[in-house]
């Protein structure tokens, strides 16, 4: 008998992750490209760049018994060049907030996102039934990877005006972009579609400088942690409906620096002390995995059994 072999994939802002996997939960293939969201990428390069990534990833590959995608953006234009290339049983769109807290292994509770934008969730059953944020960059995204960025670099340009203190950021910032003056950047940024996912991508730098005790880059997790916690308190105060499950913390920014969570935490913690708050064990890719699973009659901790250590190149620790 020929093995069933499915699909996952999770695309935002920053990045696509996707995993062909068979019917034991064993990875066959992973694929890897730049964010989908067409908001701040121009339709036709997100089209090359998921051909491109769907070329190696199902290469060989006659059929697909399900495609589980959150793909932000170009959900359409995922799916359509996934039909192009092997046949599909069956596409199923996971919604964010439920892919999130799977990942955790859980489908109540509350989802505090940091990806690349920021939200809160308070999801019953695997669907969201109360949320705050998501404004996007210009209105919101608050503690999320792209302010994380925003603000370090801000931390640059405000060194050199003179009116913050050193940062050792400043050199890497000026040599991650290549110049030698920040007016340079801002020339940069505002000539360039992916703005946004160049200033989100700034936070590996926020983290290095953070672990080595930068305090500038300490501050800003600090009001990472203080922004994300006032989602959650609103989400939580605001839902109709009494909030079960612990809270999850899951995105990319979240990976930086381990005092953002004990910060976020410790300010939750002060309004809401007996709530349980607990990191995503996996990336989000991982969540389509799961609800694929429980979609199939599958018991979550038969789920948590079977994939066992198999996806390991997906934990966030």
């Amino acid at each position: 008998m020929e093995k069933k072999y499915y699909l996952a994939a999770d695309g935002g802002g920053s990045k696509v992750q996707a995993v062909l996997y068979d019917e034991d939960f064993n990875i066959i293939k992973t694929g890897k490209m730049t964010g989908t969201t067409t908001l701040f990428k121009p339709v036709e390069t997100v089209k090359a760049e998921i051909d491109e990534m769907l070329d190696g990833l199902l290469d060989g590959v006659k059929k697909i018994e399900s495609a589980d995608l959150c793909i932000l953006g170009a959900g359409e234009i995922f799916e359509k060049a996934v039909s192009e290339r092997c046949e599909v049983s069956s596409f199923n769109r996971c919604h964010e907030p439920h892919m999130g807290i799977a990942s955790a292994f859980y489908e109540t509770g509350v989802l505090a996102l940091s990806g690349t934008g920021s939200d809160a969730f308070i999801i019953k059953n695997g669907k969201a039934i109360s949320f705050v944020g998501g404004w996007g960059p210009l209105f919101g995204d608050e503690g999320s990877g792209y302010e994380i960025g925003l603000h370090s670099i801000k931390a640059l340009m405000y060194e050199y005006d003179g009116r913050r203190p050193p940062t050792m950021m400043s050199k890497m910032i000026l040599k991650k972009f290549g110049v030698e003056n920040p007016w340079e950047i801002v020339f940069k940024m505002n000539r360039n579609p992916n703005a946004r996912q160049e200033i989100a991508s700034v936070t590996k730098i926020t983290s290095k400088a953070a672990n080595m005790g930068d305090k500038v880059a300490l501050d800003i997790y600090r009001h990472a942690a203080h922004e994300l916690a006032l989602q959650v308190i609103a989400a939580i105060h605001r839902s109709n409906e009494a909030v079960e499950g612990p809270i999850v913390a899951m995105g990319g920014a979240w990976k930086g620096c381990k005092y953002m969570f004990e910060a976020f935490s410790h300010e939750v913690h002060g309004v809401f002390p007996d709530m349980e708050i607990i990191r995503a064990k996996h990336d989000p890719v991982v969540g389509c995995v799961v609800i694929r699973a429980r979609r199939e009659g599958m018991e979550m901790e038969e789920i948590r059994r079977k994939i066992g250590n198999k996806f390991d190149c997906y934990l966030c620790e």
